[in-house]
């Protein structure tokens, strides 16, 4: 996970912890705890495929350079 993700998930984090001291039986709090999920689950998954990328670029870039 690079910085991006780790910045994200702090702020995931206090949001969390702002929800916890702000509870309500409010139906909305639990609407906005689950969209801040899918939130960073959508977070995670762009992620992933983007290290996979990078990851598969940089080992066709090594191998290009190894049978020059």
């Amino acid at each position: 996970m690079g910085i991006r993700g780790w910045e994200e998930f702090l702020c995931f984090i206090v949001e969390l912890f702002k929800i916890n001291l702000l509870l309500t039986h409010n139906i909305k709090v639990f609407e906005f705890i689950s969209e801040q999920l899918w939130k960073w689950e959508k977070i995670q998954s762009q992620a992933g495929f983007f290290l996979e990328y990078f990851i598969n670029k940089n080992l066709r870039l090594i191998s290009t350079l190894a049978t020059n």
